[in-house]
């Protein structure tokens, strides 16, 4: 009850951050809680999307994946039972276009770049390397077959990495890892946004003369931390590009609550309980 408390109040209560600078281990408590609650939401929603295509992911690779036996041999690659150069064009679910393109026999190397058209992503495979093009992205990446090891795989030995690979337990599995390094990143991230923001904020209290200590702004912004968190999780699934907009409201904030006249009692830390009477 508390964390949800300290949740609501510190996104608009500056009597009530201010009466918290001296709560640091309380500060840390919320801080942490609320990464973790945004690391769980992000995940939530990777898990409804993943969940969502997996279905029709196994399915099309089903339909999609011809018969064929490829073989790694000297760092070359070369695919027999498959008609080269092979080329499928298809859409993903937000309607953008991809190209795969299989050529290890061609005396010529392909080029990716003559074979993609305008805002399509691409991949092309051939006996040296594989080559690929993310057009929302606008980069690529090449990987060369040359430190591959002799080996060999099929259209069922694919079919069954697919399967394996998108089960609920490898992907609950891959949630969880992914969860791990997003809340250390999350975590870190927020940290040198408090930082930064907490260091202008004492060169405004030093500037008009208010009583700010470094440590009771880095407490509150702990705290403070709340708006712009939930503004970088909301702003993205409008299309808006958050850009520095989480500094700009954390310092807008930050800097309200050091000119604001008036201060508030700080709350006291928990105290034992005096021993009963003999």
């Amino acid at each position: 009850m508390a964390f949800f408390t300290s949740l609501y109040k510190s996104l608009y209560d500056v009597g009530w951050l201010k009466a918290n600078k001296a709560n640091r281990a309380g500060a840390w408590k919320y801080f942490f809680g609320l990464v973790a609650l945004v690391t769980i939401v992000v995940l939530a929603g990777m898990a409804v999307s993943l969940f969502k295509v997996v279905p029709e992911i196994r399915s099309r690779a089903g339909e999609v994946i011809p018969e064929f036996v490829a073989t790694f041999k000297s760092g070359e690659l070369s695919i027999a039972g498959l008609e080269q150069p092979f080329t499928y064009r298809g859409e993903d679910d937000e309607g953008d276009t991809f190209v795969v393109m299989v050529d290890t026999v061609s005396t010529s190397t392909p080029d990716l770049n003559y074979i993609l058209e305008t805002d399509e992503s691409g991949v092309l495979v051939t006996k040296e390397k594989v080559e690929f093009f993310d057009t929302n992205q606008n980069n690529g990446r090449t990987q060369y077959f040359k430190d591959m090891p002799d080996t060999s795989f099929n259209r069922a030995r694919v079919l069954g990495w697919i399967q394996k690979f998108l089960s609920p337990v490898f992907i609950g599995i891959l949630l969880v890892v992914i969860g791990l390094f997003l809340f250390v990143g999350l975590s870190i991230g927020k940290l040198f946004l408090i930082i930064i923001v907490s260091l202008i904020a004492l060169i405004v209290a030093r500037l008009a003369k208010r009583p700010w200590q470094w440590g009771e702004l880095f407490t509150v912004g702990l705290f403070a931390i709340t708006l712009p968190s939930i503004i970088s999780l909301v702003l993205p699934l409008l299309g808006v590009n958050i850009g520095h907009i989480p500094f700009l409201v954390l310092s807008a904030f930050m800097l309200a609550l050091v000119l604001t006249q008036g201060e508030t009692a700080p709350v006291a830390p928990p105290q034992n309980p005096p021993p009963p009477a003999a």
